[in-house]
């Protein structure tokens, strides 16, 4: 399962105000007490089962899908051809900076973070690294180097050691982002212990979106598995149907950069209209 993704320096997305890179996180807010069952929970980590995205800038909602999908296809297929003009250009000295990609994730009831750094314009790695995460807050490098300019390969795809397998294995099998928009929500076909990124940005059927949550979360109840899409369907702004941590935004919010935030930021109450907030721009969406 996906604990959370990291993504810096690429397209929209550069650093965020302290100067870290992007994050989207599927860990629940333990204070929120209702709709228990929309949540993944062995007593040591608490994983949403779904989340939803929304933008008022269609960029913002492709450009976090390309970055998942730009790291796993590296992973898998190498650097694409194209790459070198992917780093976020809002300041010229990105050009030149590394951009960072990490996921971590849950294997087998344990904890792992894989990531990589790649100065894009050079299509240059200068670092791999991958980490055991323990539940007391420790962590233990199983991988970690700096690349030389002999060298410019990633190790997981190739690695023998059976840890660095599984992780190469969750993010080939268990990690499916979708390249496409999802014109009908019924074409996702869902399956155990996967995690699924999709857009559902092209459905113009509010209410089909919001049937076919309701069936999800009924179905996510009996299952390992989990669900992110972008969408445009902000019907689903309804804190009867969905957790305040499960619904997410990207916006430029005050920097020519895409911020990645969740609704458990603000505090506005439970009755409270979201859907005409949002509209009328009240969660910094611009």
């Amino acid at each position: 399962m996906l604990i959370r993704f990291n993504v810096g320096n690429f397209l929209s997305f550069s650093e965020n105000e302290s100067g870290l890179s992007e994050e989207f996180s599927m860990i629940s807010n333990k204070n929120i007490k209702n709709k228990k069952r929309h949540i993944f929970d062995n007593d040591e980590i608490q994983l949403l089962k779904f989340a939803a995205l929304y933008g008022k800038d269609a960029r913002s909602l492709k450009n976090l899908l390309k970055a998942m999908k730009f790291m796993k296809d590296t992973i898998l297929n190498d650097l694409p051809a194209d790459c070198k003009e992917m780093y976020c250009k809002t300041d010229e000295s990105n050009k030149t900076k590394p951009s960072y990609f990490e996921l971590e994730m849950m294997i087998h009831n344990k904890y792992y973070a894989y990531g990589f750094q790649v100065i894009l314009s050079q299509a240059e790695f200068s670092s791999e690294w991958l980490v055991e995460l323990k539940s007391d807050g420790s962590e233990r490098i199983i991988y970690e180097k700096g690349f030389a300019h002999t060298e410019n390969r990633l190790r997981l795809p190739s690695a023998k050691e059976e840890v660095m397998q599984n992780v190469y294995k969750w993010i080939k099998e268990d990690f499916i982002v979708y390249s496409s928009d999802l014109n009908q929500p019924d074409n996702l076909i869902l399956n155990e212990d996967k995690t699924y990124i999709a857009s559902f940005e092209n459905c113009k059927n509010r209410d089909e979106i919001y049937a076919f949550v309701q069936e999800y979360l009924k179905l996510a109840e009996k299952m390992k598995i989990q669900l992110i899409i972008t969408t445009k369907a902000t019907k689903l702004m309804d804190l009867k149907l969905l957790r305040r941590d499960e619904i997410w935004f990207i916006s430029r919010r005050r920097t020519k950069n895409h911020s990645i935030y969740s609704l458990d930021e603000f505090d506005d109450r439970f009755d409270k209209n979201l859907e005409i907030a949002y509209l009328d721009g009240r969660f910094d969406v611009i």
